[in-house]
């Protein structure tokens, strides 16, 4: 006859002990939920790969104790986008919400750019040196969108284009692109 691991009471069958220890001996009490979740900064999959549960069993204690979406936020980087309008910009995307800003906006706004200016839809974060991932402050200004669609096409002071750096980038990537993290999309 079966019997619980945790208190030792009997049952007819296994199933009735996996019932029984999923209800009464939580394998993820609040208290692990928020040190794995909120002081780890593990995600919903992580953790259900970390204590043997499925996504969904984390998910609705993270959403039972309140915690689902709570601080500090879960972003991510995902490194070279290799397809659509920004191809080659890496950008930081929040895990929860999906929203998702290129890392070269967030360095312009760390480094004295008005936020407001960043976000409008009258101005520009551009490479000087064309080079989507050189994201160095000094690599970035501020343009009115007129005046980037004007340099695009154009040579940079270093004698190259985005189009011509992004497609000599994919043809002959350089050494230290070897050591970059797989990007997840």
């Amino acid at each position: 006859m079966p019997s619980c691991p945790h208190c030792e009471r009997d049952f007819d069958t296994d199933r009735g002990v996996e019932t029984h220890v999923g209800k009464m001996h939580d394998p993820l009490p609040k208290e692990s939920l928020v040190d794995l979740y909120i002081h780890e900064n593990l995600s919903a999959k992580e953790i259900a790969e970390h204590m043997d549960m499925t996504h969904r069993a984390v998910k609705n204690r993270l959403s039972k104790y309140d915690l689902w979406g709570k601080d500090p936020a879960k972003f991510h980087l995902q490194g070279h986008v290799y397809n659509g309008p920004h191809v080659g910009y890496p950008r930081w995307t929040h895990t929860g919400t999906g929203h998702r800003v290129r890392v070269h906006r967030l360095t312009a706004i760390a480094n004295g750019v008005d936020p407001h200016k960043v976000f409008s839809a009258e101005v520009s974060i551009d490479h000087i040196n064309g080079c989507p991932l050189d994201n160095r402050p000094e690599n970035l200004q501020a343009l009115s969108v007129k005046d980037h669609g004007n340099k695009d096409g154009k040579k940079s002071s270093a004698g190259h284009s985005h189009k011509d750096y992004l497609r000599a980038l994919v043809q002959e990537p350089p050494g230290w692109a070897q050591n970059l993290p797989e990007s997840d999309e």
